[in-house]
């Protein structure tokens, strides 16, 4: 099986190679950051099948199925109040949710990780290594994400988050080794979300669409049409039921989950926001985050374990977080914390 991997690095070599040299042109080499050339479609799907050899995937047996693996959890899911005139004026509208698309692997947007999405690695391409293609916030802003695009996916930020859809592996660049995504989740798609709702009182349901009350989902992808090249795919969802006359005001909680209604699976849930529709403050469940140093040692080692990193939707876990140290001696020894020290603080 070993043979697979230097399979995949002779091609990799080699079209970086042809891009370091254009083709035999005096083009300053990839090493030194100066501009390279993109491979052709035809180079593109050699890498390709070369991944899939090495990774030990047959395409053709891959099943069809929802977005898989936690790098597929939607990031950026936000809840709010939908109250035009504010605080004192009229009552709200309901609850406003809104979310970027996420499907690591599906470069073209649309909606299936496939061959197609070679098509925009190609054409957007690092031509130089130096600059990069898609700039990412300080992971300390996002609970320690590492892939969180800069800026605003619906404003300015638009084409950062597009472009960051294409990095595949989130290092800045578009290059050959954003091809090991679309290997890895190949035949992965969504045809839309599930919304689930915890409304005041009660337990999590399933949100029906309302447009389609025959739909396993709650919200649709948008038409193609409405899918540009310059922008991410971004959803807006009203829970107009969260209000009085309807469910009431109080606390709500929502999570949502890619779905693929032509498989009938589902993918990642998201992170539980919840609302209190009386002052409009929002919380989100915690997320974990915790580091190991070193990562791989022999017996005997001493390992620290760091959890300060770890948030809530607003602030660190203070009185939850901290590092502890255990010492391994042998192998397949249990670990035991043999020093701890807990942050303090609010």
């Amino acid at each position: 099986m070993r043979h697979r991997g230097w399979v995949f690095l002779i091609v990799l070599l080699s079209l970086l190679l042809l891009s370091a040299c254009g083709g035999g042109s005096a083009s300053t080499s990839v090493a030194t950051g100066g501009q390279v050339s993109a491979p052709s479609l035809e180079e593109l799907q050699d890498a390709l099948k070369a991944e899939f050899d090495r990774l030990g995937i047959d395409p053709e047996k891959v099943t069809a199925k929802a977005p898989q693996k936690a790098e597929n959890t939607t990031f950026d899911f936000a809840v709010e109040l939908d109250d035009p005139d504010g605080p004192g004026g009229d009552p709200h509208d309901g609850i406003a949710l809104s979310w970027t698309e996420r499907l690591v692997g599906d470069y073209n947007q649309d909606g299936m990780v496939t061959g197609n999405d070679l098509t925009p690695l190609g054409q957007n391409y690092s031509m130089s290594t130096s600059i990069p293609k898609a700039k990412y916030d300080d992971p300390a802003l996002h609970g320690g994400i590492t892939y969180w695009p800069t800026g605003d996916p619906r404003g300015s930020g638009a084409l950062n988050w597009r472009m960051a859809r294409v990095d595949g592996n989130h290092d800045g660049h578009i290059l050959l080794y954003d091809i090991t995504p679309i290997a890895v989740h190949w035949e992965e798609r969504l045809t839309g979300y599930r919304v689930w709702r915890k409304p005041p009182g009660g337990s999590f349901e399933l949100m029906p669409d309302p447009d389609d009350a025959g739909s396993e989902m709650t919200i649709p992808r948008p038409d193609a049409s409405e899918i540009t090249n310059d922008a991410p795919v971004v959803y807006d969802f009203l829970d107009a039921q969260a209000v009085a006359g309807e469910l009431g005001d109080g606390v709500y909680s929502y999570y949502i989950e890619p779905y693929d209604e032509t498989t009938s699976t589902a993918g990642p849930a998201s992170a539980i926001i919840t609302i209190d529709t009386a002052t409009g403050i929002v919380n989100q469940s915690p997320v974990a985050a915790l580091s190991v140093s070193p990562n791989f040692a022999g017996a005997p080692a001493v390992i620290t374990l760091d959890a300060q990193r770890a948030l809530t939707r607003t602030a660190p876990l203070r009185a939850m977080s901290g590092t502890s140290t255990v010492t391994v001696l042998r192998t397949g020894q249990r670990v035991r914390p043999c020093r701890s020290r807990a942050a303090t603080g609010r």
